[in-house]
């Protein structure tokens, strides 16, 4: 589209004032008329010149990934067709979420039969998919009294991935840290494990809860049971992205918080060589990626790195059943969220209906004991079960 220029507008404004004069003076008037057909003369032989000259071409160039308040480059080319430089000024309408924001570069030189690239670097800083705005060149004219505006509007899309690595140093990960974080209390076992391993003779000193009563009764003498430890756990993580998951703390969501803490912990359970799964759920599960061994903590970040919370509650029902049907083995599933509306009935004791183990894992705000507690009333044993409440991970 071809508008006048400033150049022309005030041209035009200064012809006017003088037309004015001739009120006053009827015999000037044969000078304003020659000075109006100049003007028009002048401004129509320089618009049918700027039509002539090839428009400048637009292309952007975007890396194929970014990461939240991490730098990143994107590229504008411009190409010149024309056999005469080109000036334009540019302007890129970046969304607030690609901070410094919109960029204005005012007279850009490209060459004749030639390209200049520009280049911007950008800290996003939201994860997700981000819709890059048009870019807009302003092409003056040879003697500036129009100039040519062109919107190119690529439909181009930045994604942005949560910022992973500052998650998976030792500092983030040992092991008093991330229990601190959660709430819970570390218990020492004394080298027992919680897996059954086999029966042997009672010693002295055996603990007496280990005492496997029917074993004793059939071989007449004490037995006991021995534990080992766990190995190649199946952990699942569900990450709630309902309503209560939007408001805002510290800058940022409670789901995005709940992102960062998901990646520790799946990050932390593949180094201990554990089945890690994890899903996002609302009313219903979202997206979701079954546990399995040797995954890459990639494929978390690309199952996460879109997902945003809707207006809508938590079903903590349809998350049991989702994972009664396809949980056919022991799991231990740990549930980010925002307990502030939860009650027994709403998020206990649909729990209850895939607790599997003989105890519970607990990092909520309110008692540990006590929601065991509820659990066994609602449904019988309990375990396998982690929850934790606002979940904040810090640099």
């Amino acid at each position: 589209m071809i508008a006048p220029a400033t150049r022309l507008v005030g041209a035009t404004a200064a012809w006017t004032c003088t037309a004015a004069v001739v009120i006053l003076w009827p015999a000037s008037w044969p000078v304003a008329a020659s000075t109006f057909g100049g003007l028009a003369l002048a401004a129509l032989w320089d618009a049918l010149a700027l039509i002539r000259v090839p428009a400048v071409g637009v292309a952007r160039r975007l890396p194929a990934r970014a990461l939240v308040d991490r730098p990143a480059e994107l590229a504008i080319e411009l190409t010149n067709p024309g056999s005469r430089p080109a000036i334009v000024d540019l302007i890129d309408e970046l969304p607030l979420t690609l901070p410094p924001g919109e960029a204005h570069l005012p007279a850009v030189a490209v060459p004749p039969n030639g390209a200049t690239v520009l280049r911007t670097v950008v800290r996003p800083s939201r994860r997700g998919d981000v819709r890059l705005g048009p870019v807009v060149l302003l092409q003056g004219s040879r003697w500036g009294l129009w100039r040519r505006r062109s919107a190119v509007d690529s439909g181009a899309t930045l994604t942005v991935y949560p910022d992973a690595s500052r998650y998976v140093r030792a500092r983030a990960l040992s092991a008093r840290r991330v229990l601190t974080l959660l709430g819970a209390r570390t218990v020492r076992a004394r080298g027992e494990g919680m897996e059954f391993d086999s029966l042997r003779d009672y010693v002295v000193g055996d603990d007496v809860r280990r005492i496997d009563w029917t074993a004793t009764a059939r071989r007449a003498r004490p037995i006991t049971r021995v534990y080992r430890h766990e190995r190649h756990r199946t952990v699942l993580i569900a990450v709630d992205a309902s309503r209560l998951m939007g408001a805002v703390v510290d800058g940022r969501t409670k789901l995005d918080h709940a992102v960062d803490a998901a990646l520790a912990l799946a990050y932390a359970a593949i180094l201990a060589g554990d089945d890690v799964g994890m899903l996002a759920f609302d009313a219903s599960v979202r997206s979701e990626l079954p546990p399995a061994p040797h995954r890459h903590l990639g494929a978390f970040v690309d199952l996460l790195h879109a997902v945003e919370p809707r207006f809508v509650e938590a079903s903590w029902t349809r998350l049991a059943e989702h994972l009664a049907r396809r949980r056919r083995r022991r799991t231990l599933v740990i549930a980010l969220s925002d307990f502030v509306d939860a009650d027994a009935t709403g998020l206990v004791a649909p729990l209850a209906l895939v607790a599997v183990a003989a105890a519970a894992v607990s990092a909520a705000g309110r008692s540990a004991t006590a929601a065991a507690e509820r659990v066994k009333r609602a449904g019988g044993s309990v375990g396998g079960i982690g929850i934790a409440s606002s979940p904040m991970i810090t640099r």
